[in-house]
């Protein structure tokens, strides 16, 4: 149980971040804004099962809080990317931003979102 929640933990975060070297490092023609969003929303199914008991190890701390604001951030990061994705297409046709900028945002906004769940569910590495 306890190996399973800490693989869990180690998942939510690294859902978003393996989704933003996907981004980074494929071709333009990727559909970057769908993956943007597919793995935010992975991002939020899976902290939704992230257990509200206590329980830490060396990386992950998973307590009641930690569950809760995790499982709020994939929300909100997982709306806001169904939201950019309109949001973008609106700046391309305008002329304000090209594919190359574009695949920036989204592989940027990936590791932004994955970072904040992990930090959320690291544990106190510095003491």
């Amino acid at each position: 149980m306890t190996l399973d929640l800490f693989l869990l933990a180690g998942v939510v975060p690294f859902v978003p971040l393996a989704a933003s070297a996907l981004i980074a490092a494929a071709p333009e023609r990727l559909p970057a804004a769908w993956v943007t969003i597919a793995a935010s929303a992975l991002a939020f199914v899976l902290a939704c099962r992230l257990p509200g008991s206590p329980a830490h190890g060396d990386l992950f701390l998973v307590d009641p809080l930690a569950a809760h604001m995790t499982m709020l951030t994939a929300f909100v990061g997982a709306t806001t990317a169904w939201f950019s994705r309109d949001y973008i297409a609106v700046e391309l046709a305008a002329g304000r931003l090209d594919a190359r900028r574009t695949k920036q945002y989204h592989a940027l906004y990936l590791a932004f979102l994955g970072f904040m769940l992990m930090a959320l569910l690291s544990n106190n590495l510095g003491v």
